[in-house]
């Protein structure tokens, strides 16, 4: 970056992206709650606005929380809130992507990018195998249709010790009460806006709104797993794993 004069925060470029991003997302979302449009393009508005939700946390939060969106720190902790925008915690996502994932990447049981959906997907051969582990290439494609949903209603909850997970972040010892309210907050927006605004003013029944929902969600969780999954699971990524006393022995760099 010295060498080549080249800023470390977003460009004017990557600032315009952002804008057109959010104006898609917000005109995508006006489309779906209109009530002018049949059940299938309705649907396919819902679907756009989702990939457009996942670009918002991807382009402009992950950045954010990184510091790396805008020079101060400021306005890069105001524009982190677009994760609780589309549902899930800044608070958490900073914990697990910038303390711990990029600390630990794929040191097992530690990485949030490992852990997160076990026990029904065994990510690392050093968690606990269980039987139906055996089984988990048949059942994998259709949990992965609901990673987007886990990450909004499961793994903040589990990460925020309010339902029990196996292997849980403990950087934290004790969460500021506050931000149980922001989470509790970004979940009830996410769902008033995906699912209780559209279950009021459209002329669709709750089944058919529902299951537009679900779809949604699936291209969400597909969209998302194109940019996390291959990082870091593959067979080109070594899986190293921390002793008792949470030392490792082995280099990532070895």
């Amino acid at each position: 970056f010295m060498e080549m004069n080249l800023t470390k925060h977003a460009t004017p470029v990557v600032k315009f992206k952002a804008i057109l991003i959010l104006i898609g997302f917000v005109g995508c979302y006006l489309m779906v709650i209109s009530n002018r449009f049949s059940a299938s393009v309705t649907l396919f508005w819902a679907v756009l606005c989702g990939i457009l939700a996942v670009m918002i946390a991807m382009n402009i939060g992950h950045d954010a929380v990184h510091n790396a969106f805008f020079q101060k720190r400021k306005w890069n902790k105001l524009a982190g809130y677009a994760f609780d925008l589309v549902g899930m915690s800044s608070y958490m996502w900073r914990i697990n992507h910038n303390i711990i994932h990029h600390r630990f990447p794929n040191v097992s049981p530690v990485d949030i990018e490992l852990n997160q959906s076990m026990p029904y997907i065994r990510f690392s051969p050093w968690f606990r195998r269980l039987k139906l582990h055996r089984y988990q290439h048949l059942y994998f494609p259709p949990l992965y249709l609901l990673f987007a949903t886990n990450l909004i209603f499961v793994r903040d909850l589990q990460d925020f010790r309010i339902i029990p997970k196996e292997h849980s972040q403990n950087i934290v010892r004790k969460i500021p009460v506050r931000n149980y309210f922001y989470l509790m907050l970004s979940k009830i927006l996410y769902l008033t806006y995906t699912l209780f605004i559209p279950l009021t003013v459209l002329d669709f029944s709750a089944g058919q709104i529902i299951a537009g929902f679900l779809v949604m969600q699936a291209v969400m969780s597909i969209f998302e797993l194109a940019i996390q999954l291959p990082l870091h699971v593959s067979t080109l990524a070594e899986i190293v794993n921390i002793d008792e006393q949470g030392i490792i022995h082995k280099s990532m760099t070895a």
